[in-house]
């Protein structure tokens, strides 16, 4: 059906100017992902609001859990859910920090760091062996958009050693005792941390 769609489409566009066809964005055959359970022998949950973290966690078997309220005290209620429920992974998505960023708007980018920043107790209520909070990207708000700089990221739970941060703040995560890294690597010291490995590293 979209390949015929195209080709119509693209039959009545062909002599207009300036623009002369059509391109469909985030367009593609379906692949299947492995799923957190086949990669690291989880049994994960989400917790998100916004539809398409909750279709993304769907493709890696993330098994869904609604937040009541349709908030961030919902999600943090949500995710202690979760945990009783016996997942032992969970994923908690926040998305206003990344779009008040795209929006250029910084005092609302504050105001939802520091609304998150309130929702942080009631995370270590829960009952988690390890938390951590980080993002996926930087979105700067001088740039509008999403961009190359590296995200800071804290680890809390297990044997963590402490560099010189007393603050969670980008210009301190610098120079924390995790250094810099590669997101790909976040995993394994998540579930180091947790103590879910027989070995890390060779």
């Amino acid at each position: 059906m979209v390949s015929e769609f195209i080709s119509k489409a693209s039959a009545i566009l062909k002599d207009r100017t300036p623009a002369n066809g059509l391109l469909l964005r985030g367009f593609a055959l379906h692949e299947d992902f492995p799923t957190l359970s086949e990669l690291y022998k989880l049994n994960p949950a989400a917790v998100a609001l916004y539809p398409m973290y909750r279709g993304v966690a769907s493709l890696v078997g993330m098994e869904q859990f609604e937040s009541s309220p349709a908030d961030l005290s919902g999600e943090v209620q949500a995710a202690k859910d979760a945990l009783k429920a016996g997942r032992d992974f969970v994923f908690l998505h926040h998305k206003y920090t990344d779009s008040s960023g795209e929006d250029g708007d910084h005092q609302r980018k504050v105001s939802e760091i520091e609304k998150f920043d309130r929702a942080v107790p009631g995370l270590l209520e829960c009952g988690f062996d390890v938390i951590c909070i980080t993002g996926d990207h930087s979105t700067p708000c001088p740039m509008k958009l999403h961009s190359w700089h590296p995200v800071p990221v804290l680890i809390y739970g297990g044997p963590q050693r402490t560099g010189w941060s007393a603050r969670f703040t980008e210009r301190e995560a610098s120079s924390g005792a995790l250094g810099t890294f590669q997101g790909q690597e976040l995993m394994s010291l998540l579930l180091a941390a947790a103590g879910r490995l027989a070995k890390f590293g060779a």
